[in-house]
């Protein structure tokens, strides 16, 4: 396990660079094998999105996140650790709550045909990938503060 650690501190970009390859290869699979659409309800307004551009789109932050990590590292400027350990963590949760919402509730099998939620908070698949949506977008905030912060340590410090 520290060994995982030091190589994700001296190489942050590598497990962006694995999601920014997994989502290219689920963009081209896309093509071949139907993947259900992620659909949200919000106030009456049903939104669906399909996958192949959402995949692709997720392939191009994460390379994008990589070769800003990559970029630090070329300029020998070194991230905050645990902010770029969270970003991953809440991107990795918020992915899996928006593609595979239904792990995140549990239905009676009485009520299987009507698809009630009985989860103690009550929460159905819909409030699941609006909940993942809004933690994605804090885990890419998180990742700009960290390249942020990074790059005003090493300009105040004079390393440039």
């Amino acid at each position: 396990m520290k060994a995982l650690m030091k190589a994700m501190a001296k190489n942050p970009h590598l497990p962006l660079w694995l999601f920014s390859g997994f989502f290219l290869l689920a963009f081209f699979l896309s093509f071949v094998v139907f993947f259900d659409p992620v659909a949200l309800n919000i106030h009456k307004t049903y939104y669906v999105i399909a996958t192949s551009p959402l995949y692709q789109f997720l392939s191009l932050w994460f390379a994008g996140c990589a070769v800003g990590y990559m970029v630090l590292k070329q300029r020998k400027i070194t991230p905050i650790f645990w902010l770029g350990i969270l970003h991953l963590l809440l991107s990795v949760l918020a992915l899996t709550g928006l593609l595979i919402p239904d792990l995140f509730t549990v239905v009676d099998s009485d009520y299987r045909g009507l698809n009630v939620p009985i989860t103690m908070y009550d929460v159905d698949a819909n409030q699941v990938v609006l909940y993942a949506i809004v933690l994605f977008l804090v885990a890419q905030c998180l990742y700009i503060i960290n390249i942020a912060m990074a790059l005003g340590r090493s300009i105040l410090s004079g390393k440039r």
